[in-house]
């Protein structure tokens, strides 16, 4: 086909050329001519025109015949086109038409070849085998054949078989070789049967009996009996392609009986003339039978196979291997399951669907415009103060550091070294809130060793609550942060659990217990006093502008308390914000007026929150603290960084978000001075700082 789109495309070209050639010949004629033509008009208009107007006026005549012959040469051209490619185009589809039929033709006689091949390789093989047989040690058959409801059984001694094919089997075969072109054979299968004792020798009787309930249309070769010279499961199909000089010296059915060869022939002859006729009455009205299932020889003995096991030594390693490794992981799984108690026990908790991430809680990347300080130099600075242009911060060494400029000084150091490990934290102390004081003072709230006042020009340290003392009939086991008023009487600071101190928070965080207290320090009695107790993870506080009441957040619970510590309703509490996108760290104010809100974790939605699954479903969060560790399970604690800006009323003002954490990851406080904002962070080795003008 692509030498013909090949051909047609050079004839396109070539005339083409040949319609440019007859277009400049024919201009040059009319050049010629015209020269006559124009001397003559030209004497004529001597006298009226001068010499540029008839220059003027040749031209144009030139002009306009040459533009006419082309457009009229341009014309034909397309015509002859046209009809040079329809000639093409029908050549090439009457040649692909034949080019078709003879493949097809070529496949047709290419299987019958095969076919042939194969049949004649079949009787060679027959042959073959008959040349070794002898009488001596040909083994008697019997054959069972079922029709309809009747079942007949004959015994078939070798003295008895034929080489020759009697005069019926060949008209049988003729009769086949007529009518293979109405339908494709099927084999006959005659299955290897011992002698029955019970059948008599010389019942005349015996024979073989078709079953027709099953069949409307049948052709002869299914109805012809077979039978191999050694009396095994054979298979024969009679083909047109096999001639009748090759079927006589093989032919299956001159193995039967004298008896079993009349009765059967005269039967199938019979049946196969009827047959016949009704196919060619059949061609003739147009109609063709559906074929129903076919005629089935049955034998004494059951054909179904027998399978045997498929088990191999192999296979069996496989499966004990296998249940062994299955076991071994299966028997210490129950076992910690079983045995093992775990740490925690979890209450039941109901937290409301959280809020969808859209409007003022949309995520976006703005907090990935900050800046990383003194990376690898600090770790852990949970919580920022400034005097001036200086921050203040705690780190996990137990260090109260100044930063001022580019360099970072210690101050004060809580505890007592070793420091470093989860094990050194309650000697080592892990200061977490820091505020300043109305004198210039720093307040530092120490998770494992209590309140303390920091002189930062000094460096003198002064406790003021110690963790080893019982308050309200319980210990400090996990102060976390404080504020303080502004005249400095006062100091409101949180417990975050007594039963679980910081390096558990996880574990306070899964086990939801209600043991959070909000306490109040009297610095001029040194006096300590439970405000609020019952708080699930009493974490972040702060003073709101009257001093009558606190925010704190209630971690666990995704909502930040509002606590009344003076006036009239001291002593009582409500809720602020209630069912938060994230849970609540540390809370700070404003140049707004508002709060930040920094996020430990989020609530994803769209998305899936773990504590929020887990809330109601204690069972399997005592399952994972019996198989998993607090650092593995950190793992798996998204690195989502979220930061909201609420309003006096609680409303969200604006987030500013890091969806994977990538700049500033495990944000516990935002501290706003000089128009930036300064975020700490409970494990990440650095400070941020973002410019709020750019966000």
């Amino acid at each position: 086909m692509s030498h013909i789109v090949t051909f047609k495309a050079q004839l396109v070209s070539l005339m083409d050329v040949l319609a440019k050639a007859a277009v400049r010949e024919l201009s040059e004629l009319i050049a010629k001519a015209g020269d006559g033509c124009f001397a003559t008009l030209n004497l004529e208009m001597s006298s009226r025109f001068n010499e540029a107007a008839k220059k003027k006026l040749a031209l144009m005549v030139d002009s306009e015949l040459t533009v006419q012959l082309a457009s009229i040469m341009e014309l034909l051209t397309k015509e002859a086109l046209e009809q040079i490619g329809k000639l093409v185009e029908e050549s090439s589809a009457a040649l692909h038409l034949e080019k078709s039929q003879s493949e097809k033709e070529n496949e047709a006689l290419k299987r019958k070849l095969q076919l042939m091949e194969s049949q004649l390789s079949t009787v060679r093989g027959h042959k073959e085998g008959r040349a070794l047989e002898t009488p001596a040690n040909r083994p008697s058959c019997s054959v069972g054949v079922q029709v309809g409801d009747e079942y007949r059984g004959v015994d078939i001694e070798p003295s008895s078989m034929e080489e020759e094919t009697p005069p019926r089997q060949s008209a049988i075969m003729s009769g086949k070789l007529q009518s293979t072109d109405m339908e494709e054979d099927r084999p006959l299968l005659i299955k290897n049967t011992k002698p029955k004792t019970g059948l008599a020798e010389g019942d005349s009787q015996r024979g073989v009996q078709m079953s027709e309930a099953n069949s409307v249309d049948t052709d002869a070769s299914e109805l012809l009996p077979a039978e191999d010279q050694y009396c095994e499961e054979a298979q024969i199909t009679l083909t047109p392609a096999e001639s009748q000089e090759e079927q006589e010296p093989q032919s299956i059915a001159a193995k039967l009986s004298s008896d079993l060869k009349d009765n059967c022939a005269q039967e199938t002859f019979t049946t196969m003339k009827d047959m016949t006729n009704r196919q060619k009455m059949n061609e003739t009205d147009g109609l063709r039978l559906r074929r129903l299932n076919r005629p089935q020889i049955i034998t004494d003995e059951s054909q179904e196979p027998q399978y045997k096991g498929t088990s191999t030594y192999s296979g069996k390693v496989f499966r004990v291997t296998l249940l062994t490794l299955g076991s071994l992981l299966l028997f210490p799984l129950l076992g910690v399951i079983l045995l093992l108690e775990s740490p925690i026990q979890p209450d039941v908790v109901s937290l409301n669907e959280p809020p969808l991430m859209t409007d003022t809680f949309e995520p976006n990347f703005k907090l990935r415009q900050a800046e990383r300080l003194f990376e690898d130099q600090l770790v852990g600075p949970e919580s920022i103060a400034n005097i001036g242009d200086v921050l203040y911060t705690g780190t996990a060494d137990g260090k109260i550091v100044k930063i001022e400029g580019k360099s970072i000084h210690v101050v004060a150091t809580l505890g007592q070294p070793p420091c470093g490990s989860r094990d050194d934290e309650p000697t080592c102390g892990r200061p977490l809130g820091i505020r300043v004081g109305p004198n210039g003072t720093l307040f530092v709230a120490d998770a494992y060793l209590g309140l303390f006042e920091v002189n930062p020009v000094t460096g003198e340290v002064d406790n003021l609550v110690s963790t080893r003392q019982m308050v309200g009939g319980r210990r400090l086991s996990f102060v976390n942060d404080l504020d303080v008023t502004q005249d400095g009487r006062k100091v409101y600071f949180t417990d975050s659990s007594s039963r679980w101190q910081r390096r558990d928070y996880l574990h306070l965080i899964m086990e939801a217990t209600a043991d959070g207290r909000v306490l109040e320090y009297d610095t001029m009695t040194r006096e300590v006093s439970v405000l609020m107790d019952g708080l699930r993870f009493a974490n972040g506080i702060v003073l709101c502008p009257d001093e009558e009441s606190v925010l704190v957040a209630e971690t666990t619970m995704a909502r930040i308390r509002r606590v009344h510590v003076s006036g009239l309703n001291k002593g009582g509490m409500d809720t602020f914000v209630d069912n938060l996108p994230g849970f609540p760290d540390n809370v700070r104010r404003s140049s707004s007026g508002g709060y930040w809100v920094a996020m430990s974790a989020v609530r994803p939605n769209p998305g899936f929150s773990m504590l929020d699954f887990l809330s109601q479903k204690p069972w399997i969060k005592k399952l994972i603290f019996k198989l998993f560790s607090a650092e593995v399970l950190m793992k798996f604690v998204p690195r989502y960084s979220l930061v909201l800006e609420l309003r006096e009323n609680g409303s969200c003002r604006r987030s500013l978000h890091d969806p994977h954490g990538m700049v500033a990851a495990y944000i516990s406080e935002a501290h706003e001075h000089d128009g930036h904002l300064f975020l700490g962070s409970f494990r990440s080795p650095y400070l941020c700082k973002l410019d709020l003008s750019q966000v």
